[in-house]
């Protein structure tokens, strides 16, 4: 049972998160205003796909008891595809995501794919700056974690999120996951493969989203997270996505996208090592 002194934080509500949320909403609009030579930083569009899964979020906050129960179900959690599903799906959101975002742009520069290194190039930094934000929501929520004790999802500290076992809203390996498939799909829609292979695209796009989902409910089976962690962290991770790779397509030839596109492994006297081409 919490303690009286956990107690006393009790009577904070989702309705308490609102205005960081619409802060975060806020200053990203901001970036709407075009200047002399770019146009919107974040489209309509991405402001109102996150907006939907903010609002998903709270709709989900009075379920999370029945959600968290239906998931830790003893026949859910006696399941070893299940588990082993889990496991393997946590592993995707840290490090997993991180790690393809390095190893697309190593290998891009290895098979002198420019379009490939920027790509990994803009999920590293979606993945950033996704965790970032999520980073400070988790600080300022200090939302306790369901393992900590079941059915207890009203439980906030506003200010306190420093501890690991306060870091549940929003869920970090969901945002990651998002801000992955939010930033390589962004990519995949602008190449020329996609122009060639629409099918495949698409395909991909929603293999992408699907595996980041699954991300999600992989916290929610080792009961690491609320839904509603996992609905805002979504939209995080999306928006993340979409504000890098809006912003790469604005400025297309800022120093560190020509720098990418630029470089590629080449022989050497030892060996391998990093070249820049000079046009």
């Amino acid at each position: 049972m919490s303690s009286p002194t956990s107690r006393s934080v009790r009577p904070v509500r989702w309705t308490v998160l609102a205005p960081a949320l619409l802060a975060l909403h806020a200053s990203v609009a901001v970036a709407q205003q075009p200047d002399s030579s770019a146009g919107p930083l974040v489209s309509r569009r991405a402001l109102g796909t996150f907006a939907g899964f903010v609002a998903a979020g709270a709709a989900l906050y009075p379920l999370d008891r029945r959600l968290e129960r239906a998931f830790r179900a003893p026949g859910v959690q006696r399941s070893l595809a299940a588990r082993d599903a889990a496991a393997g799906f946590n592993l995707v959101g840290d490090p997993g995501v991180i790690a393809a975002g390095v190893v697309m742009l190593g290998t891009g520069w290895v098979a002198r794919r420019p379009s490939l290194a920027r790509a990994g190039l803009h999920a590293t930094e979606a993945i950033v700056l996704g965790g970032s934000a999520t980073a400070l929501l988790k600080i300022a929520a200090g939302r306790q974690r369901p393992l900590l004790e079941p059915g207890d999802h009203d439980d906030f500290a506003l200010g306190r999120g420093r501890s690991e076992g306060r870091a549940s809203f929003p869920s970090g390996h969901t945002t990651a996951a998002f801000a992955f498939a939010s930033a390589v799909s962004a990519d995949v829609r602008a190449s020329q493969w996609r122009r060639s292979h629409p099918r495949a695209a698409a395909a991909t796009g929603a293999a992408l989203f699907g595996g980041a989902a699954l991300v999600g409910a992989a916290r929610m089976f080792d009961d690491k997270h609320w839904a509603s962690d996992v609905a805002v962290g979504a939209g995080v991770g999306t928006l993340a996505g979409d504000v890098v790779s809006a912003y790469a397509r604005a400025h297309p030839r800022s120093r560190l996208e020509r720098l990418v596109g630029r470089v590629a492994v080449v022989p050497s006297a030892r060996g391998l090592a990093l070249g820049v081409a000079t046009r």
